[in-house]
């Protein structure tokens, strides 16, 4: 007899016992199913493993304003950042798995495994992938004065003076760490790659002209491209972003391999309820249809995601392999 069921044979013993205990366990699945139904049953939190100004705050209090609204119980954005996500992701792996406490999460949960020899959760186990929220497609800037129009430009530059360029990175194993690398991979330049602690301290050094190049999502950039200050040579994905329809795919630019994205989405705990995360990823697919949410995407050379909780799995699963090869390959480590 599973959850939910009532035999006839248990009924009619209970009831000619003159008892309901031999009923309770049945009420108190009745209970579960109830408060499976009945949820949320208050207020949300959404860990973000980030600062409140990085773009994955922005995506996450985005989604969480649409799922205030929809579910009739406030999400609240918890920002918890360092150590390259894993605090965040700790507490939100720790959490009671009720769905009240969620990790609005990105490529590092993939990465990290890979980077670090111990971490103090398993994310393959302690977490279910509920719904992707959105694709970020990386592009590449280069400092206004430096004599490139070109991704062809640039490679033949970096050739020509080997070990002069530099590429940024906002971490030792963070993506634009491995996007330089695999410039570098399959250009067969020699660019220089320079560590920081964060895209902040980056954008001061491309601005006077310290820094050569990086990579990165369009939200930072796009409006300093646009001033004149950097210049964008091209981006990731199978299509150009709205925001700059002149700037060429590396495809269209001859580099077809370099196929960076950068992710976010909707992981809760293991062991969250299926019906939970049922609802949480109709939620989110509901808040990706939304026009503004829409528009804010595309205009930064974003795709939504979306799509079924096993989908969400399965483009995690993939990207595990993608940049598992990635970081070994580049010899990256962090402990």
């Amino acid at each position: 007899m599973t959850c939910g069921t009532t035999s006839p044979i248990v009924t009619r013993l209970a009831v000619s016992a003159g008892t309901l205990f031999a009923l309770v366990p049945l009420f108190a699945c009745d209970a579960v199913a109830m408060a499976a139904q009945a949820y949320p049953t208050r207020p949300l939190r959404l860990i973000a493993p980030a600062p409140a100004s990085a773009n994955l705050d922005f995506r996450a209090r985005q989604l969480a304003q649409k799922m205030s609204a929809s579910l009739r119980q406030q999400v609240i954005v918890d920002n918890r950042p360092g150590a390259n996500s894993i605090i965040g992701t700790e507490i939100a792996a720790r959490a009671v798995p009720d769905g009240h406490t969620l990790l609005f999460g990105y490529h590092a949960i993939v990465m990290n495994p890979f980077l670090y020899a111990k971490l103090p959760y398993d994310a393959a186990k302690q977490f279910v992938p509920a719904a992707g929220f959105n694709t970020a497609w990386v592009g590449l800037y280069v400092n206004a004065s430096v004599p490139a129009k070109t991704v062809s430009d640039l490679v033949s530059l970096a050739k020509t003076k080997p070990d002069d360029l530099t590429c940024a990175s906002t971490g030792n194993g963070s993506g634009q760490h491995l996007s330089c690398h695999l410039f570098n991979k399959l250009t067969g330049a020699r660019v220089r790659i320079i560590h920081y602690k964060g895209l902040g301290q980056v954008v001061p050094d491309m601005l006077s002209g310290q820094i050569t190049m990086v990579f990165d999502g369009l939200p930072v950039p796009l409006p300093l491209v646009k001033a004149g200050k950097l210049k964008a040579l091209a981006i990731s994905g199978p299509n150009r972003a709205a925001s700059l329809p002149s700037l060429p795919t590396f495809r269209e630019a001859g580099m077809p391999g370099f196929e960076m994205v950068f992710w976010t989405g909707v992981l809760a705990p293991s062991g969250t309820p299926q019906t939970v995360v049922d609802v949480i990823n109709r939620e989110t697919n509901v808040a990706l249809q939304a026009p503004e949410i829409l528009k804010s995407l595309t205009d930064t050379g974003s795709t939504p995601l979306g799509g079924s909780p096993a989908a969400f799995a399965a483009f995690i699963k993939a990207e595990a392999a993608k940049w598992g090869a990635l970081i070994k390959e580049s010899g990256a480590r962090l402990d």
